[in-house]
């Protein structure tokens, strides 16, 4: 059963928010199973980032930060705790010894873009 602590998660949410001083996080863990890191706000400007039409990415500058700031968090977040396959299900396929979810925004609070 994929299980995460919370001291691991304090380590990666002191890590990320290290790494980019300039944003605010919420980094929690959810039912010791998931890492949930939630970009509150920040210098990059989401909505330009992701079209809700298609969810592709755009090629602007300001979108390659953006894909690489969730690669770090995520590289971040395998560095401190690498993530490994515990088991194979023929119902549920791989199942990992932990889940990351990375999202802007909270269901209850918006990203705030800070312009620079």
């Amino acid at each position: 059963m994929a299980y995460i602590d919370s001291n691991t998660v304090k380590e990666m949410r002191n890590a990320i928010k290290k790494a980019y001083p300039a944003f605010k996080f919420s980094v929690t863990t959810k039912n010791s199973m998931k890492v949930q890191v939630c970009i509150l706000q920040g210098p990059v400007d989401f909505k330009e980032v992701v079209t809700p039409i298609n969810a592709h990415f755009n090629r602007t500058e300001n979108c390659a930060r953006a894909k690489k700031m969730i690669a770090d968090i995520k590289e971040i977040i395998d560095i401190i705790e690498p993530g490994k396959e515990l088991s194979f299900d023929g119902d549920y396929g791989s199942i990992p010894s932990y889940y990351v979810d990375v999202q802007v925004g909270k269901w209850d609070k918006p990203y705030i873009f800070k312009g620079v």
